[in-house]
C-alpha cells in the first residue's frame, strides 16, 4: 500500500501476541542435558551416597570399638574429680585412637574405594601413564605443564 487510509484495530500487544508467545516459548524450553552431564550427576549422587554411608558406617564403627574397648568400672561415680593438672589425653589413649582405630577405619575405606573402583569396571594397581611434554610419566607424579598433543595420537596407533 502507497497511500490511503486504514483502520486497525490492536488486539494485543508485547508478549500477548502470536510473536510474543514463541519469543516466550523459546526463552524457558530447557537445554536437554548432554551424556556426559548425565553421567557427571549420576556419578556426583554414588559418590555423595557412598561418602554419607561410610561417615555413618565409621562413626558406628567408631563407637562400638570404643564401647567394646573400654571395661565398666562400677566405682566411676563414686571417685572425686580429676586434679587440675591431670591431662585429659594420654599418649596410650592418642595411640589407641590413631594407630589402632585409625587404622581400622582407613582399612575399611580402602577396601569401599577399591569395591566401588572395581564395580566400575576399573582396575586398581596398573599404572596409568599421560604423556607431558613430550615424555612419559606417571599417574599421580609431580610433573609440570600441559600435555603435548601427539600423546593422544601416539597412544591411539600404540606408540609408547
Amino acid at each position: 500500500m502507497v497511500s490511503g487510509q486504514a483502520r486497525a484495530m490492536v488486539y494485543a500487544t508485547g508478549m500477548r501476541t502470536e510473536f510474543g508467545k514463541i519469543a516466550h516459548l523459546t526463552q524457558t524450553a530447557g537445554e536437554p542435558s548432554s551424556p556426559l552431564q548425565r553421567e557427571i550427576a549420576r556419578l556426583s549422587r554414588i559418590v555423595a551416597a557412598l561418602a554419607t554411608s561410610m561417615g555413618v558406617a565409621m562413626f558406628f564403627i567408631g563407637e562400638a570399638l570404643g564401647l567394646g574397648a573400654e571395661k565398666p568400672d562400677p566405682g566411676v561415680m563414686s571417685r572425686p574429680p580429676r586434679a587440675r593438672s591431670e591431662r585429659l589425653l594420654s599418649w596410650g589413649l592418642i595411640a589407641r585412637a590413631y594407630l589402632f582405630l585409625g587404622a581400622l577405619e582407613a582399612a575399611a575405606s580402602m577396601a569401599m574405594f577399591f569395591f566401588v573402583l572395581d564395580a566400575a569396571g576399573r582396575r586398581g594397581g596398573l599404572v596409568a601413564r599421560s604423556c607431558v611434554r613430550g615424555r612419559d610419566v606417571a599417574a599421580g607424579g609431580s610433573a609440570q605443564g600441559v600435555a603435548a598433543p601427539g600423546c593422544a595420537v601416539k597412544r591411539k596407533l600404540g606408540e609408547q
